[in-house]
């Protein structure tokens, strides 16, 4: 009698080691593309944290600066560009004050009032100026040609996360007083 033989084939431990290594390459490269998205998503957010935020502090100043005007009795003799501060006085002659203090932007709405801050702990303000034309009141003077004042805004900002310089912004705008006088 002869006894049949059986022949099994299977994977060679060299078979192994190739198709692991190529799973090992595949998942690798995979990873890497997760990692990337995840990075991009993480930047994404912090720009749009930083956007929200700057657009609720224009929508805040550029509505002080449109209801009221420069309150040129603020600077010395003469508007000395670009200002830290930016003082304005509304319809009712109160006073308004706006300026960054270590990166947090604030206002003031008197000047016997508190420093209230306008920004959160969100953002930091890298830089804030401000730029007035004309740089002399132009309501105090005997000229027929009236300059309306204007306030360019110049601010750089950034998300407030030490792990990250993602999120930074810079932007300029400027904004103009309705208040007309003769």
């Amino acid at each position: 009698m002869f006894r049949k033989k059986h022949n099994f084939e299977a994977f060679t431990i060299m078979e192994m080691i190739v198709a692991t290594a190529i799973f090992s390459i595949i998942m690798t490269m995979y990873l890497g593309i997760f990692i990337s998205t995840f990075r991009a998503n993480g930047k994404m957010v912090a720009k749009q944290k930083v956007q929200n935020e700057v657009r609720y502090i224009i929508d805040v100043m550029s509505k002080e600066i449109r209801l009221g005007t420069i309150n040129y009795d603020y600077y010395s003799s003469a508007v000395s560009n670009p200002e830290l501060v930016l003082a304005l006085k509304d319809v009712s002659e109160n006073h308004v004050y706006f300026d960054n203090n270590n990166g947090i932007l604030r206002i003031k709405y008197d000047e016997n009032d508190t420093w209230h801050e306008l920004s959160t702990s969100n953002i930091y303000i890298e830089d804030l100026k401000f730029y007035i034309s004309p740089i002399n009141n132009p309501f105090s003077q005997a000229e027929s040609v009236k300059a309306q004042p204007l306030v360019t805004l110049f601010m750089k900002i950034k998300y407030n996360d030490e792990s990250s310089n993602d999120g930074i912004m810079i932007i300029q705008t400027s904004i103009s007083s309705r208040q007309y006088k003769e």
